[in-house]
């Protein structure tokens, strides 16, 4: 369930979307979640925000070549011991 976020004076887009959720590249969810509010560059105070929900792995700014997570492509997660590997 999205959430609401009331705008502090001089809140910009991407300012909201790295406090909200760590990466100014999700600019582009709230604008869509806001849409009658897209002609506004800079907020005034108390404007309401929807915060859409963004899926969980699109929050991890980790790259996938960086991940832990169980792999099958046969070559061992960082901290697997490469002397194990058959």
């Amino acid at each position: 369930m999205a959430n609401v976020y009331y705008t502090e004076a001089g809140d910009t887009w991407d300012k909201i979307a790295y406090d909200q959720y760590g990466s100014e590249k999700f600019m582009q969810q709230l604008i869509l979640a806001n849409w009658d509010k897209l002609d506004v560059l800079v907020f005034s105070d108390g404007e309401e925000i929807i915060l859409p929900d963004i899926p969980e792995d699109e929050l991890n700014d980790t790259p996938v070549w960086r991940s832990d997570s169980d792999r099958d492509d046969g070559i061992p997660a960082a901290d697997e011991d490469e002397s194990e590997v058959e």
